[in-house]
């Protein structure tokens, strides 16, 4: 089973509390704020709901950035625009949450993803998300030149017009739990 967890994100929390290593040496902008948020989050997800203490656990990065903590689950964090998800899973997973951008340019940005033009932003999201998750659950880049077909392990979760989340996992049920 996947859980995924969804929060509007707070700047206001004790970053000290957090493993020393995703800590950078400079904060000096609101979206690296949201990132240590959306870790101080997995960290109490994980010690309340799981039992598991992440702060001294080393954490390691793949090439691509990954990260990865020594522990019998996978995790998955993304965050856009103030909104922060999390996914937890006994099997490798990914999410991805997009804000609309009105003036993004859907058609470059498309070929170079997806090898063809896309100019429907619904659609484009919707498979931006998707792809995104999946390359996220393998580890990799959505800027690569990842072979990249839908399988039936990707899923577009919801949109309401203003955010589009994606998932990836070989799971076909999940759990959602929306925070504060």
């Amino acid at each position: 089973m996947m859980n995924i967890y969804i929060y509007k994100a707070n700047t206001n929390f004790d970053i000290n509390d957090l493993p020393k290593a995703i800590i950078p040496k400079n904060i000096d902008n609101k979206k690296e704020m949201i990132h240590l948020f959306s870790w101080a989050m997995l960290k109490s997800i994980l010690l309340l709901e799981y039992n598991i203490d992440i702060t001294n656990l080393p954490i390691t990065y793949n090439e691509y950035g990954k990260p990865f903590i020594d522990m019998k689950l996978y995790f998955n964090i993304s965050h856009s625009n103030d909104i922060v998800v999390i996914a937890i899973s006994n099997k490798p997973c990914g999410i991805d949450i997009e804000y609309y951008k009105e003036n993004r340019r859907f058609d470059k940005l498309s070929k170079h993803v997806f090898k063809k033009i896309i100019t429907d932003p619904e659609e484009f999201y919707i498979n931006w998300v998707k792809k995104e998750a999946y390359v996220k659950r393998i580890g990799s880049s959505i800027m690569l030149d990842v072979d990249y077909e839908e399988s039936r392990y990707e899923k577009f979760i919801f949109s309401d017009g203003v955010y589009y989340l994606g998932i990836s996992s070989e799971y076909k049920n999940y759990n959602i739990y929306l925070k504060k």
